[in-house]
């Protein structure tokens, strides 16, 4: 095999090993995380896939999912060019269901993903960081009602 070759192999074993610890502990703290199980009757202005993201973000007090972040980004980028790219997003989607949709994936992406795959995803994005939500403290429980309470709609 080429040296070249070889030390990138290495270069990413090392990554991978450094980066998987963090991936571990992302990936159990928003497992943890319940599904909001009931909806704000808060109209959601929002124009693009992100701007929803970010208001459910701040109506219901937690983070998403590096995925689903990265996700609403890849949705919003699909946009360019279209002959809706400048409509606002809430007159193409009903906002509730929108949103219905952003949960629906985001409870997929906390139960179903390997933090191997989320560790093998940040090495290959050198701005992954930029999709990570900060986590809320939360008093330093864990059980999954405390959190529950903690994370009620906020109006």
């Amino acid at each position: 095999m080429d040296l070249e070759i070889t030390l990138i192999i290495e270069l990413c074993q090392k990554s991978c090993a450094v980066l998987r610890p963090h991936a571990d502990a992302y990936q159990q703290y928003m497992k943890q995380l319940p599904i909001p199980s009931k909806r704000c009757e808060t109209h959601i202005p929002y124009i693009t896939w992100r701007e929803l993201g970010n208001f459910m973000k701040q109506l219901y007090g937690q983070p998403l999912h590096y995925l689903t972040n990265l996700m609403l980004q890849q949705w919003d980028d699909s946009r360019i060019g279209s002959e809706n790219e400048h409509k606002p997003m809430s007159s193409i989607i009903e906002p509730s269901v929108a949103e219905s949709t952003i949960w629906v994936v985001e409870e997929f992406h906390r139960r179903s993903t390997s933090a191997q795959h989320v560790a093998t995803l940040w090495i290959n994005d050198p701005k992954y960081s930029a999709f990570i939500d900060p986590i809320p403290h939360t008093g330093g429980s864990s059980d999954a009602k405390s959190a529950e309470n903690t994370y009620s709609c906020i109006i």
